[in-house]
């Protein structure tokens, strides 16, 4: 229990300073008390407290880098103490386990294979809100994953012209003839209900792909419209691309009459 001298000490007053976001002013409690040795520092439940509002600090995170926030040199810190509590607590860092935890869990799948399907998955029958998607989208939409000496770090180590395995020997098909438009690539989705034609997602966010790879060649049977992962994969792999789908375009023109 506190006696009289020390509730002394940790007396505090109330102040008000702007929120980094807005205008609007905030009440933050520092210590009064000059013996205090954290005088006119904020309080225990004040010490982070620096915007008006939740709306506002989504607002301040998405500004600037997690390291600004927080600090460089804490940062470092958090990094270091989370890498060792990674490392530490995870039994798969251990020579050995890794691989018997592998082949133990490829032995159970294929002694049942329907342990994780249907019912049997734990998310069976279940599915997230549209608001709880739209909620966890807004959320990461502007925020910094990395900082700027991350960024140019993985830059350096991707590998680049000769050194990445789809190098081409710097030559291209050309750039895209000038019908190839926003009407022409409109009119493309729309033959196909804005269905990719790879994975069947129905989505007005669809990449119109040149199946020979000819960039200049913008006839419609050149033309299929498939999802942005589908259309990623094709980058790989071109000529068995190229037959996949003149055989899927072929089917689409015969169902089509």
């Amino acid at each position: 229990m506190l006696n009289n001298s020390m509730l002394k000490i940790n007396s505090s007053k109330t102040v008000t300073k702007k929120c980094v976001c807005c205008d609007n002013l905030i009440d933050i409690k520092i210590y009064a008390n000059p013996k205090h040795p954290e005088y006119l520092l904020p309080t225990a439940g004040y010490k982070s407290r620096i915007t008006c509002s939740r709306k506002c600090h989504k607002i301040w995170q998405k500004s600037i880098p997690w390291e600004e926030r927080i600090g460089k040199e804490k940062a470092v810190k958090i990094r270091k103490i989370r890498s060792t509590e990674a490392t530490n607590n995870n039994p798969s860092t251990r020579p050995g386990v890794a691989e018997k935890i592998s082949n133990t869990m490829k032995q159970l799948l294929a002694d049942n294979p329907d342990m994780r399907l249907g019912e049997n998955n734990g998310f069976y029958g279940k599915s997230h809100t549209a608001e709880r998607k739209k909620q966890w989208s807004e959320d990461k939409k502007g925020k910094w994953s990395y900082n700027l000496e991350q960024k140019e770090k993985q830059t350096r180590n991707t590998p680049k012209k000769e050194e990445h395995h789809a190098w081409q020997g710097g030559i291209s098909n050309g750039e895209y003839g000038l019908e190839f438009n926003k009407d022409l690539k409109e009119t493309i989705k729309l033959k196909y209900k804005n269905i990719c034609q790879l994975c069947g997602t129905e989505t007005v966010e669809l990449d119109i792909h040149h199946i020979d790879y000819n960039k200049t060649n913008n006839s419609e049977y050149n033309l299929i419209p498939l999802c942005k992962v589908c259309h990623g994969k094709t980058n790989f792999g071109r000529d068995n691309w190229t037959k996949i789908l003149t055989e899927i375009k072929k089917s689409s023109i015969i169902n089509d009459k």
